[in-house]
């Protein structure tokens, strides 16, 4: 499971009249490559991958699971627009932000899939929407997801519930125990050049490599290319980059 292929890394290595060294122990090259995914995930609270991939790819061939993402509800101690007044010390109410929609942005990108919908209840159990009969998905339902379109590359997706139907809870923080499934279906050019440019001056600049290149002023050029690379990759990632919260 990776961002780019092979030959990728092998392109990128090619700039510096490197891709010989590297051609024939593409078990290198693979390793360097898909070491790199779980920290691009974790950069980025992203996935990309490509449907149509072979098994002897190293593209990802499908969507990726969060499970057990622990989140609050908004809320606010004075009542909304069509909420019931309640009276007592330390009393809060759903926070709506579309209409009667309470709004959550999620920590990942592209959620494609809601799995579970855990809401936790006046008795502090957690109950999931998605198998309960009553609760239905989708738009003017009780809960719905959105990924924006115009929000950049890094935008999240939101989750939408309906505050109308929310148990009556005095803390909503934590109050949601979700898994779904996140990813985009495709591989951009500019991701998989990002990944083969980290990958490449990984590469170069690991210590067998750079006790094997001798010092004749080649290895100031390798170093000066790794370093190019790395400062284009990071020029990328800034746009696919999570939010901080």
């Amino acid at each position: 499971m990776a961002y780019c292929e092979r030959q990728d890394v092998l392109d990128v290595l090619e700039e510096a009249s490197l891709s010989g060294a590297y051609s024939e122990r593409p078990e290198i090259v693979d390793a360097a490559i898909t070491g790199l995914t779980q920290d691009i995930r974790a950069w980025t609270n992203r996935h990309w991958y490509e449907p149509d991939a072979l098994s002897s790819d190293l593209l990802s061939d499908s969507p990726v699971t969060a499970a057990g993402m622990i989140a609050d509800i908004p809320s606010s101690p004075h009542t909304q627009d069509r909420q019931l007044f309640r009276s007592g010390d330390g009393v809060r109410y759903p926070l709506t932000h579309a209409g009667p929609y309470c709004r959550i942005i999620l920590p990942h990108a592209d959620v494609t899939t809601l799995s579970a919908l855990r809401v936790r209840d006046v008795a502090g159990e957690f109950e999931d929407w998605t198998t309960q009969p009553s609760k239905r998905q989708g738009r003017g339902e009780d809960y719905y997801l959105q990924t924006p379109t115009d929000g950049g590359p890094s935008g999240r997706t939101r989750l939408y519930l309906r505050a109308g139907v929310l148990p009556t809870l005095t803390d909503y923080e934590e109050a949601l125990l979700l898994d779904y499934e996140y990813g985009t279906d495709t591989v951009p050019e500019s991701v998989r050049r990002m990944t083969a440019q980290y990958a490449a001056a990984e590469l170069v600049t690991n210590d067998e490599f750079v006790a094997a290149v001798p010092d004749d002023g080649q290895l100031v050029n390798v170093e000066t290319k790794a370093d190019r690379w790395t400062a284009a990759a990071d020029k990328t990632l800034d746009n696919y980059r999570a939010p901080r919260t």
